[in-house]
């Protein structure tokens, strides 16, 4: 029995020296790996004096040697494409020296000569690369340019030489084109002037001289001393006068028209003569003057022959009111009614009919239910209902008050009780 224990605990302590030694393997590999040489090779010699000399140890130093073997080559290849990739770039060929460059750092990662270098590659590629997108734009510009002279597209023209001596500078391909551009605006400003008189030409045919006059004094501004233009601009100025004038006496015809249609609408003619008498004194005379006059003088007679029926409808509804014809009077009362939406000046006789109407159909109405009341009572107290008959007296009351009939059917109602 305790031989088995001992061999346990011997195995237990196998067990965790290897684990230890696996640890300890893995741990400089990873040194190796990171080519931190000098540190694995410490590490080595440190673990194999704790640990104690193991086949691990013989391994790892094998590796070690590998690796600085294989890390030699690559430097050693490193140093060629370098050297490759500085005569590439001092032969200006940035396009095949950067990935050169980019292969050398692969091969060294984190080499201080390889990165400086691949910077140095990167930044003079960019530097081509953007001297070369800048001539091709340059020429482009150029190009575009000569089209747009071509097609004598002088806005175009004038865009272009602002955006290239803007993003350009005074480079010596944008020279030779002021000359052309002078050409260019002079037979502009002759298209230009032609194209403004006509159009002021035809502005004019439609009556429209204000226009065509701005027309002109644009076309003038451009060539101050045309006489031709001169003349046609005094002539459309004479025109516009003549057509303000007329408008100016249509205006005033038009506002008389819409101004005596608003007096005729309120009922007030006089007012509306006085205006067409004022029109007529402004303008001298007016075709439509006989016309308005007319008008105003139908109006005023319609006018007062509906204001005529009005007067007859309301006296019909007092009257029939005072007859107690209520339909009669309701039907007449409609009827004026209906004629005082268009003259609201008969209004208040309308609305004072109205009011007789409604109190006089309200009284009417209250004594036919003040009567049927008591009559319903009487027949109570006859047939000796007592006690519906002194209920209905008492809602009667309440409805309509101490009315002289309702006091004599107490009586009754109390003489019957007895």
């Amino acid at each position: 029995r305790e031989v088995a224990k001992l061999l346990e605990i011997l195995d237990r302590a196998d067990t965790t020296m290897q684990r230890r030694r696996e640890q300890v393997s893995v741990e400089i590999k990873e040194l190796i790996r990171a080519e931190r040489f000098e540190d694995a090779r410490e590490a080595i010699r440190r673990r194999s004096g704790e640990i104690g000399k193991a086949q691990v140890f013989v391994d790892l130093s094998e590796f070690l040697s590998q690796a600085e073997q294989a890390a030699g080559r690559r430097r050693e290849r490193a140093a060629e494409i370098l050297s490759a990739a500085r005569q590439l770039m001092n032969n200006g060929q940035w396009e095949d020296a950067v990935p050169m460059a980019r292969e050398a750092l692969i091969l060294v990662p984190g080499d201080g000569e390889a990165g400086e270098l691949l910077k140095q590659a990167e930044e003079g590629l960019t530097a081509w690369l953007e001297h070369r997108r800048l001539q091709g734009e340059i020429e482009r510009a150029v190009e575009a340019i000569e089209t747009s002279f071509e097609a004598e597209e002088l806005a175009g023209v004038r865009r272009s030489l602002k955006l290239a001596e803007k993003l350009y500078g005074d480079d010596l391909r944008f020279s030779g084109f002021s000359e052309r551009l002078r050409d260019l605006e002079a037979r502009d400003r002759g298209r230009r002037v032609e194209a403004l008189r006509k159009e002021a030409a035809d502005l004019c045919e439609t009556g429209d001289f204000i226009a065509a006059g701005l027309k002109l004094e644009i076309a003038l501004e451009l060539e101050p001393e045309n006489l031709q233009l001169k003349t046609a601009l005094a002539e459309a100025a004479e025109s516009q006068q003549l057509k303000e004038e007329e408008a100016n006496r249509r205006r005033v015809i038009e506002d008389t028209s819409k101004g005596i249609e608003r007096l005729v609408g309120a009922g007030r003619f006089s007012a509306a003569f006085e205006l067409l008498d004022a029109a007529a004194e402004t303008l001298r005379s007016f075709d439509e003057e006989a016309t308005l006059r007319a008008v105003v003088a139908e109006a005023a007679q319609a006018h007062e022959a509906v204001e005529q029926r009005i007067g007859e409808a309301v006296a019909e509804v007092w009257e029939a009111v005072a007859a107690k014809d209520f339909k009669r009077a309701r039907v007449a009362l409609d009827s004026a009614r209906e004629m005082v939406v268009d003259h609201p000046e008969g209004l208040d006789a309308v609305d004072e009919a109205a009011e007789v109407f409604d109190a006089g159909e309200s009284e009417y109405r209250r004594s036919h239910d003040i009567a049927t009341a008591i009559e319903s009572v009487s027949k109570r107290i006859d047939s000796g209902d007592l006690d519906h008959a002194e209920r209905e007296l008492e809602l009667a009351r309440r409805l309509y008050g101490r009315e002289p009939g309702f006091e004599e059917l107490g009586r009754r109602v109390v003489a019957a009780i007895r």
